[in-house]
């Protein structure tokens, strides 16, 4: 059903007609208003004393959409007052239908494809990996895109020792309990918030909300996004050990995922279509993007 909107009336232009001479500002604040002229405008006997007493009176509504109050207003010849609000609102309603109309139709299977693609990508570089630290850090972007996809599709099982993991990822996630522990950050040895603040995330930011709260359909695309935003990985998250150690392995899998990127021109010409939409509505971020050859 949808919501009733609350609207506010106010008679602004029609008290303006109604408002007694007075010759200076002391008489004015004691004047009351006049009511002549509010034949076509339907108030109760109480709203009627208030206008009378203060120049103004806000009423309830009940159109279903702001729109309607005008409307309506036209078609009575009802003196109407925009403020800035409703023009602020409507344009807020037209940027929103257009963001939800691009998300669900577009973004959406697109985020879907590029999530499959970097995890069949990461999966080639751990088979492919000789070194042993390459080897971990394609293991654990395995694990991250599988957290993403594991939003698409939760019967998902991406194997390599990596569903524990992944699952405790999800039920951070979906329990949004703030500041937890990320538990594919895996070289991280008994990890506390004072010690380690950097392998830790605010889950309580993956609660959907706005248009996002619609369907079953936006809240996965919500999350996956807020994944693929939120999540980072530092080139050196502190000045001593372990920190520094730390940063370096996160900044290996983060040239991982680069080195996915560039290769294939496929998964980065799915990025573009992703990202170039979201520069067309938002400001551009900056962007560092390792170039491998």
């Amino acid at each position: 059903m949808m919501k009733k909107i609350i609207v506010c009336l106010v008679t602004m232009v029609v008290l303006a007609l109604g408002v007694p001479q007075t010759s200076c500002p002391a008489e004015r604040s004691k004047a009351t208003f006049l009511l002549d002229g509010l034949e076509e405008v339907y108030l109760s006997q109480d709203a009627k004393e208030l206008l009378k007493q203060n120049g103004f009176v806000i009423t309830p509504g009940y159109e279903n959409e702001i729109f309607d109050l005008y409307a309506n207003c036209k078609e009575n010849s009802q003196p109407i007052f925009v403020t800035t609000d409703a023009v602020l609102h409507t344009s807020h309603i037209f940027f929103d239908y257009l963001l939800r109309i691009l998300e669900i139709e577009k973004l959406y299977p697109l985020t879907d494809e590029l999530t499959d693609r970097m995890l069949t990508l990461s999966i080639e570089q751990y088979n492919e990996a000789r070194n042993s630290e390459v080897k971990k850090a394609a293991r654990l972007n395995i694990g991250f895109f599988a957290v993403a996809k594991k939003q698409f599709n939760p019967a998902y099982k991406v194997g390599y020792g990596l569903n524990d993991l992944v699952n405790k990822e999800i039920k951070n996630i979906e329990s949004h309990k703030g500041l937890r522990f990320r538990e594919l950050l895996t070289y991280v040895k008994n990890p506390s918030l004072g010690q380690n603040p950097y392998a830790y995330e605010d889950y309580s930011q993956y609660v959907p909300r706005g248009h996002y709260t619609r369907n079953e359909k936006f809240k996965k695309y919500f999350k996956t996004m807020m994944w693929y935003g939120r999540i980072d990985f530092k080139l050196k998250p502190g000045a001593k050990e372990p920190a520094i150690t730390h940063g370096k392995k996160m900044t290996l899998q983060a040239i991982l995922m680069t080195d996915a990127f560039l290769k294939d021109k496929e998964t980065f010409k799915l990025w573009e279509k992703i990202y170039d939409p979201t520069v067309t509505l938002w400001a551009r971020q900056t962007i560092y993007m390792l170039m491998i050859t």
